[in-house]
């Protein structure tokens, strides 16, 4: 196969790699190597494969010599490092540990997987610059991925994402890994392994108000990272009562009982509701694989119920706000693909709110600007509809840890009080005209996964759509051509007199992603309505039929 970044490949100075590329078909060195990986949404991502466009030990070796030199350039001194519990995360993780130690980096590094939140916590604790989290987030089982984040604990962008992109960029892989394979393999000077000090001062928060709390939960980490410690932080807080399906409690790189461990979809709580045949739960909460998203079923009048990422955030941002003090600068933080309710919440309200793009490299910006404006104080809730929260004032990221406990607080007061979930999110629903959020997606696959994803959208572009379900179109906000005040990004809104719509490439898998928003006269239409809108994109946009 004569292709220039396989036949460069072949000089890797790893019998074992090079043995395995000798091996690859012609279809296979031309899908692997025809791109490379860069920095998206929420860091590099990729399948676990050989290629220049997957992740594997060559491309991190690339990546951790492209920080190396700029920390060199910046003179910063040290770092922390965690992996979650996918395949090869570990020996990422210690790749990175290696080369930024051999160039006289402080590495402060995990010795067990843990999840992304804690080592978000760990940053200021262990006075590091960076942060590097091994985890490919809730996507399937050959996926793994880096997340990098800044001594702030937000994850970076901008100029020093473009500049670690450049020097990423620049440098020859091959000629990083051998330098590695040949020299660094037995690095240990620099690497200090993080204290567990650190993890009992994260889970300290959970024991300041320790009340019996009468709730049934079932948890499930999803074979991740978050199992100890969020039966930790639930039974600090108070509830005992807390089964967990055994299947799911190991951690376990291959996800046998969820193989799409996103708890956005209700496959993944399967071995949780087979758990409710004993366990009368009064609610089920998951976390994906790094422990910074959280999901939730919640007992309903019609069995279990999953709920959507943003009535998660209505009941996160009515329950704080009926609970607290009501000081003069509330505000909150979500994105531009958010549910409009969660807005007009905000208005009414009084709480001040900012939209970002997606991305909590965005969000965690807006709420630190918000914090340094208003005060820390007035902060109630950040969030991203794909099940990410922020509910703390010092985490800048999304965490599954306190949001999951703050929920199941919000199911023991509503239970305490005969009541629901379900009848208070139906409240809050009845209260702002019962608009209804729905999320959807199309999966991209094979040769040219992501090109033929972005072309998609670009058709849409160059086309444009007049109708929709015989609506007609009444206004198209482009995000890349368009002026919104945010930064460009590759998607757009399309909006008729009963619903809304926006279309956009994932910045983390090769998926197109849906938003939509209805209103109807009631919520059962609102869904209605909402899921017909879906099936018309994939019809009459996409031509799909299901």
């Amino acid at each position: 196969m004569n292709n220039k970044y396989y036949q460069k490949w072949l000089k890797i100075n790893d019998r074992d790699i090079n043995n395995k590329l000798t091996q690859l078909s012609d279809e296979e060195i031309a899908n692997r190597f025809s791109g490379v990986l860069s920095f998206g949404t929420a860091g590099l991502r990729g399948k676990m494969e050989l290629g220049t466009n997957r992740m594997n030990e060559v491309n991190i070796c690339k990546l951790a010599f492209a920080i190396l030199k700029y920390y060199k350039a910046n003179n910063l001194q040290s770092i922390v490092i965690g992996f979650d519990t996918r395949h090869n995360s570990k020996t990422y993780s210690r790749i990175f540990a290696k080369v930024l130690a051999s160039g006289g980096i402080k590495v402060n590094l995990y010795k067990n997987y843990v999840p992304t939140p804690v080592l978000i916590f760990s940053i200021k604790e262990t006075n590091s610059d960076m942060g590097i989290m091994i985890t490919a987030s809730h996507n399937q089982k050959m996926y793994n991925g880096v997340k990098v984040s800044g001594s702030d604990g937000i994850q970076i962008a901008g100029d020093v994402e473009k500049t670690i992109n450049s020097l990423y960029a620049k440098i020859d892989e091959v000629e990083a890994y051998n330098e590695y394979h040949a020299k660094l393999m037995k690095q240990k000077n620099n690497i200090f392994y993080v204290s567990k000090k650190i993890k009992a001062k994260f889970l300290g928060e959970f024991y300041k108000n320790k009340i019996n709390k009468e709730l049934n939960i079932i948890y499930t980490p999803l074979n991740g990272t978050a199992y100890k410690y969020v039966q930790k932080a639930l039974k600090g807080t108070g509830f005992n009562k807390i089964k967990t399906p055994f299947s799911q409690k190991i951690a376990n790189g291959n996800f046998t009982t969820c193989p799409y461990p996103n708890p956005e979809f209700v496959e993944a709580y399967k071995a949780s509701l087979k758990c409710t045949e004993e366990f009368d739960a009064d609610i089920i909460v998951a976390t994906d694989p790094d422990g910074d998203r959280l999901g939730a079923m919640i007992k309903s009048t019609k069995g279990y119920k999953l709920l959507t990422g943003n009535e998660v955030a209505f009941l996160l941002l009515n329950y704080i706000y009926e609970t607290r003090s009501r000081e003069k600068n509330l505000f909150a933080v979500s994105t531009v693909v958010s549910s409009p309710m969660f807005f007009d919440m905000c208005e009414v309200y009084g709480i001040k709110y900012e939209k970002t793009l997606t991305g909590f490299k965005n969000i965690g910006r807006a709420k630190k600007a918000l914090e340094e404006k208003f005060g820390k104080d007035g902060f109630i809730l950040a969030y991203e509809e794909s099940c990410g929260y922020i509910i703390k004032d010092n985490l800048y990221d999304k965490d599954g840890i306190f949001s999951l406990v703050k929920l199941c607080e919000i199911a023991s007061y509503l239970k305490t009080r005969d009541s629901s979930i379900e009848e208070y999110l139906n409240e809050i629903y009845q209260k702002f005209n019962n608009l209804y959020s729905l999320n959807s997606s199309i999966a991209f696959d094979g040769e040219n996964a992501l090109e033929r994803m972005n072309k998609a959208v670009d058709d849409l572009r160059t086309n444009g759509i007049k109708t929709l379900l015989k609506k007609k179109i009444l206004k198209t906000v482009d995000y890349l051509k368009d002026k919104t005040g945010l930064d460009k990004s590759n998607f757009i809104e399309y909006k008729t007199e009963s619903f809304s719509f926006i279309i956009r490439p994932s910045g983390t898998e090769p998926k197109l992603k849906f938003y939509i928003h209805a209103k109807g006269k009631t919520l059962d239409a609102s869904k209605k309505l909402a899921n017909d809108v879906l099936v018309a994109i994939k019809k009459e946009i996409f031509n799909i039929n299901e």
